[in-house]
């Protein structure tokens, strides 16, 4: 949002005026209204994420996507980005940072990343919604689509996902997509299903290379079980890399992969 003063003024000979100054926000660009959930975190019990990386003060001050490489022995994560993104605090009800991919394409399986119009990093929160670093407002993209915006998110233990059909200018800049109510609202049906309709992004791919396999296992998880902190193989994000995060997420994911077009 930018801020713009607008004076009025008039040639007193004619029509004489008061000069009053007047602030306006104006809106700059386009507002992205998405809705996902990580299976690692979610609740069946009160439909919502939970938030134990915030209540345990794990969450980094800065966005999370620009490790020091290779990570976890994988020299280019599919979600490697450089944005400069950080708080002085992070806002109430954040589960993790995602970054969000603005694609420009008539189709899914044309949406691949030469395709790629922007990048921004943003907060995911309990109820699903991703919000920019004040934890409430939208997060905005300046890019002018031309053919379809596919939206793609990355979290740094579970695949991506993108949309399956180009979100539709609502009106007024608006772009709403809500990826939970089915597996097939994202492309090619890349999730699974949290509790009765209801579906989020597969747990476990802890390295950034889109697929749920041994090395999320042995080079991620197995190195840091019975530690805590900010850690790739809490694949549940309860600030604790256990067996639960094997037994509970990796293990029954073992085999997927994202389905976003590279």
């Amino acid at each position: 949002v930018k801020t713009a003063e607008l004076t009025f003024t008039s040639d007193a000979r004619y029509n004489p005026v008061q000069v009053v100054p007047i602030t306006m926000n104006v809106m700059s660009g386009n507002q992205l209204d998405l809705k996902v959930y990580l299976e690692g975190p979610y609740n069946t019990g009160t439909g919502m994420m939970n938030t134990y990386l915030l209540s345990n003060g794990f969450l980094p001050l800065a966005q999370p996507f620009n490790p020091a490489l290779p990570y976890y022995g994988n020299p280019t994560p599919f979600w490697l980005y450089a944005g400069s993104e950080a708080v002085a605090a992070v806002p109430a009800g954040v589960v993790d940072w995602v970054m969000v991919e603005i694609r420009d394409a008539a189709n899914g399986g044309a949406a691949t990343s030469a395709t790629i119009e922007e990048q921004f990093a943003a907060f995911l929160m309990e109820d699903g919604s991703i919000k920019d670093l004040d934890g409430t407002s939208f997060p905005v993209f300046t890019t002018n689509i031309d053919f379809g915006l596919f939206a793609v998110i990355y979290q740094r233990n579970h695949a991506s996902v993108m949309n399956a059909a180009p979100i539709a200018d609502a009106g007024g800049g608006m772009y709403a997509y809500d990826f939970t109510t089915a597996a097939g609202q994202a492309y090619l049906g890349g999730q699974t299903m949290l509790a009765a309709g209801v579906y989020g992004m597969y747990g476990g791919e802890g390295n950034g290379d889109e697929q749920i396999n041994t090395p999320d296992k042995v080079d991620v998880w197995a190195p840091e079980a019975g530690s805590s902190g900010y850690r790739g193989g809490d694949f549940n994000l309860d600030g604790q890399a256990n067996s639960q995060d094997k037994v509970d997420v990796w293990s029954p994911n073992a085999g997927q992969s994202s389905q976003v077009p590279n």
